[in-house]
């Protein structure tokens, strides 16, 4: 790894960059403290004089004209020939302001809340005029980070992907609410010795939970209706399904079913919700599935055990593999870098991850580790072996996890600026195809995983998948099929 060339590494390389050409008199530093309705805002010189005090301006399209007007009055008074914006992150708030400024051509310096909060030192109280100065001061010391709003494929393939995971996570909460739920109203519905239903959350499973829901219902239908009402829905069950269920019911150590209305009635309710989650959980995926191919994180699902979900996170919350030089600055993005603790000679070794960072890229690194590591069909050999090696010399699964995301993470850069696929080196009971062979099977599999999702991808946009498929069409004289 190369050494920096800058004790604050690429922050201060932009940084610099961006100023070296002006001398500190030509400097002027603009500090805002945001907020929902209105916006607070002074400008101050390299010096931390201040030009024009506190102002507030409110948030629209008035409100950011009259700032920059007095940007223009306060650069003009002072002769300065750079202007730099700095605002706090404030969840969204910050967001429509800092694309407005952007549109107008004005650098703008992005603070975590928690370097203001430092910055703000010996103030005991918490006002917008007080932040300002703290904000002023983390400016001209470079504390912040130049940054440009995540926009087009990466905003929408992050917010798909977002929502999605929130969906999920959702509908986990209410399976479990849904299972308790059963348990009340009906004890011995599935058991796991001897399931009625391959798959609780099956179509036929949901259906009786649906219509009937408590043992003195299916009693009451009887077999020979239970066995139709099987048939009408088209499931794969018959009457000795319907006999087993009715047998259930019978023996089931239930309630009075007056007792169990209210616990119905939330049961139905929350099946519902399952439905709509699920239904919008798949309307998400083939969205992110035509976002996903318009990014050169195709080439990751070349990787055995990589699912369409796990590239697509990874790239949301990633960007562009360009801008990092070394696949560490990502692991630092996410937090999953070591805690570091040294002092002379003494340096500890075997400390916890740091945790500070993007959570989201962090959460998805360490379950594409968990994944790849297994040795079943999400897995794959490469990887699985490594992390075997880690697991033999007594590493904690959880430490595992992050060393084979990380050495994902490694790969993955280099796949993405090279555009080209995974071919794991020596690896045991590899299939040793030719080149071209190599390049066909793999551009299939890629096929495979992205229709699991998505069956109707767009062909004829000029997306990474379509290239893909040109290139090997034109390389090796083949016509291969499209999703």
């Amino acid at each position: 790894m190369s050494q920096p060339t800058n004790i604050k590494r690429i922050k201060g390389i932009k940084f610099r960059e961006l100023l070296q050409n002006y001398s500190p008199d030509e400097l002027l530093f603009a500090p805002i403290e945001v907020a929902k309705h209105e916006h607070v805002a002074s400008f101050v010189n390299y010096y931390g004089e201040i030009i024009i005090p506190h102002f507030s301006f409110p948030n629209n399209k008035q409100g950011v004209k009259l700032y920059l007007d007095k940007l223009n009055k306060a650069s003009t008074n002072m002769n300065a020939r750079k202007t730099i914006i700095g605002l706090e992150s404030s969840g969204h708030y910050h967001e429509n302001l800092l694309l407005s400024l952007e549109n107008k051509g004005h650098d703008v310096v992005l603070f975590n809340p928690y370097i203001v909060w430092k910055e703000r030192d010996s103030h005991i109280r918490k006002t917008d005029f007080v932040d300002l100065n703290p904000i002023a001061s983390a400016l001209i010391h470079n504390r912040g980070s130049l940054t440009k709003l995540k926009r087009d494929i990466q905003y929408k393939l992050q917010r798909a992907a977002r929502t999605r995971r929130k969906f999920v996570q959702h509908r986990a909460q209410y399976k479990a609410i849904i299972k308790s739920l059963v348990d009340r109203i009906f004890p011995g519905y599935q058991d796991e010795n001897d399931p009625l239903f391959s798959d609780f959350w099956g179509k036929t499973s949901l259906l009786i939970l649906e219509k009937y829901p408590a043992p003195q219902r299916v009693i009451s239908m009887g077999v020979k209706r239970l066995t139709h009402f099987f048939k009408k829905h088209n499931t794969k069950l018959g009457r000795p399904a319907a006999e087993k269920l009715v047998a259930r019911a019978k023996n089931s150590l239930s309630r009075d079913y007056h007792e169990l209305e209210i616990d119905i009635l939330v049961l139905k309710k929350y099946l519902k919700l399952i439905k709509e989650l699920s239904a919008n959980i798949e309307k998400l995926e083939q969205q992110i599935a035509r976002l996903f191919i318009q990014t050169p994180g195709v080439y990751l699902l070349s990787i055995r055990g990589i699912s369409l979900i796990y590239a697509s996170e990874l790239m949301s919350e990633i960007g562009s593999f360009n801008y990092y030089r070394h696949y560490r600055q990502i692991l630092d993005l996410a937090g999953a870098s070591s805690k570091i603790r040294q002092s002379g000679q003494y340096e500890a070794r075997g400390l916890p991850i740091s945790g500070h960072g993007n959570k989201y890229l962090r959460t998805v690194i360490n379950q594409i580790g968990n994944g790849l590591k297994s040795n079943g069909p999400r897995g794959c050999p490469y990887f699985s072996s490594f992390g075997q090696k880690l697991l033999d010399r007594g590493k904690h699964p959880r430490c595992v996890n992050f060393a084979v995301g990380s050495k994902f993470v490694r790969i993955a850069v280099t796949m993405v600026k090279s555009k080209s696929f995974f071919k794991p080196p020596n690896v045991k009971n590899h299939i040793d195809l030719n080149q071209k062979d190599f390049m066909i099977s793999t551009y299939y599999s890629i096929i495979k995983k992205l229709s699991n999702f998505s069956s109707n991808l767009p062909v004829t946009e000029d997306n990474y998948l379509s290239k893909i498929r040109r290139n090997i069409e034109s390389k090796y004289d083949v016509k291969l099929k499209s999703c």
